[in-house]
């Protein structure tokens, strides 16, 4: 197990998360071929499974608007007036009809306060959808890119 996203407390607990490390890869047999002046094909024997046909992907969904406000409360009953359970449920008709000693409203966030919200989705997507490029530099920064195929 390596990333914080292993881990949801309470459902799903990761013990020594502490210590959690990096993969690694043992591999019992490796070799080479030299295919062009600059280029080496990399083998490796029995290494891992096979691709999956999907890959995952997280893609970005617009799911309207939200807006933030706040209730500024004064006087020396103020903290109790701002945890009362209540008070929580109905905020919004605090905005017209509110309990005594509210005070002014207020947003949280500069400028507007109505911001777009963006949902994140987990899919799979088809692998051969999905191009792949590797891209690796040499010591002097020279740029050397070609393309991953399934062969």
């Amino acid at each position: 197990m390596s990333g914080g996203y292993f881990s949801d407390p309470g459902y799903k607990d990761a013990p020594n998360l502490h210590d959690v490390g990096n993969p690694i890869v043992e591999v019992t047999k490796v070799s080479f071929k030299q295919v062009a002046q600059e280029e080496v094909e990399v083998f490796i024997d029995q290494a891992g499974l096979p691709k999956t046909p999907t890959l995952k992907a997280l893609v970005g969904l617009n799911e309207g608007f939200m807006t933030e406000e706040m209730v500024l409360f004064a006087g020396p009953g103020a903290l109790a007036r701002a945890e009362a359970d209540k008070l929580r449920r109905e905020v919004d008709p605090l905005a017209v009809n509110g309990t005594s000693g509210t005070g002014k409203w207020a947003t949280s966030s500069p400028g507007s306060r109505v911001r777009p919200v963006v949902g994140l989705y987990s899919t799979l997507v088809p692998r051969e959808s999905i191009p792949a490029t590797l891209v690796m530099k040499d010591l002097s920064g020279q740029r050397q890119e070609s393309k991953v195929t399934d062969d």
